[in-house]
C-alpha cells in the first residue's frame, strides 16, 4: 500500500468541487486546450477557471454551463460518475499472514481484514487519530493496546469501538482473523 501524495488528497476525501474540477481539467487536456483558451470561450477569467479546476471554487450552474459549452460536453457527462454505485470484490488469501484493504476509494470509511498467524503482533495500518475505530474478531484471540497503554483482551465474536486513538498496537497468541474499520470521528 502506498502513501497518498501530500499535494493531492486521497480519492476518497475529494470534495465535489475537487472531483468536478478534475473532470473539467481532464476534458480540457483531451482537447489540447489551455486554460486561456477555455476561459476565453466561456467568458471567464483564467484565474477563476484555474480555481475551478483545482477544486477551490465550485461553479454555479450557469457558470458550469459556460464551461461545459466551451469544452463541447454536457453537464450530465461531466457529472456522469456522481452518485454511481460502485462494487468491488476481493478475497482474503487462505494463508496467514495477510492484510487485505477493502476500502472503497470514494468513501471515508477505511476497512481492512487481517489474518495473523500465532505469536504475531503489529500496529494498526489504518488512520486512527481523529478517527473512530471499529474492530471485530472473527476467529482467535487479540490483545489490543491503546495510546494510553491500556490493554483490551478480545476473543472470537468480540468487538471494540474506540475514538481518536493516535496509536493502536495488537498481539495475537493463537492467530486471528479480524476486521478493522475507521472513519473520521463523528460529531458529538
Amino acid at each position: 500500500m502506498t502513501a497518498p501524495d501530500d499535494d493531492q488528497p486521497a480519492a476518497g476525501t475529494r470534495s465535489l468541487a475537487e472531483r468536478l474540477g478534475l473532470r473539467i481539467r481532464e476534458r480540457r487536456a483531451e482537447l489540447g486546450l489551455t486554460l486561456a483558451d477555455v476561459a476565453e470561450r466561456a467568458s471567464l477569467s483564467v484565474s477563476y477557471l484555474s480555481a475551478v479546476e483545482k477544486g477551490v471554487n465550485l461553479p454555479s450552474l450557469s457558470t458550469l454551463v459556460k464551461i461545459t459549452d466551451a469544452l463541447g460536453v454536457s453537464i450530465p457527462t461531466v457529472l456522469l460518475e456522481e452518485g454511481e454505485n460502485r462494487v468491488r470484490v476481493g478475497r482474503l488469501p487462505d494463508r496467514a499472514p495477510a492484510l487485505v484493504d477493502l476500502s472503497h476509494d470514494e468513501l471515508q470509511l477505511r476497512a481492512q481484514v487481517l489474518r495473523a498467524p500465532p505469536a504475531s503482533s503489529g500496529e494498526v495500518a489504518l488512520p486512527t487519530k481523529d478517527h473512530d475505530l471499529f474492530l471485530y474478531v472473527f476467529e482467535g484471540d487479540l490483545s489490543v493496546t491503546l495510546s494510553d497503554q491500556s490493554r483490551v483482551e478480545l476473543g472470537s465474536g468480540d468487538a471494540l469501538d474506540a475514538r481518536s486513538e493516535p496509536r493502536i498496537t495488537w498481539e495475537s497468541a493463537q492467530g486471528t482473523l479480524t476486521l478493522w474499520t475507521t472513519c473520521p470521528s463523528r460529531l458529538d
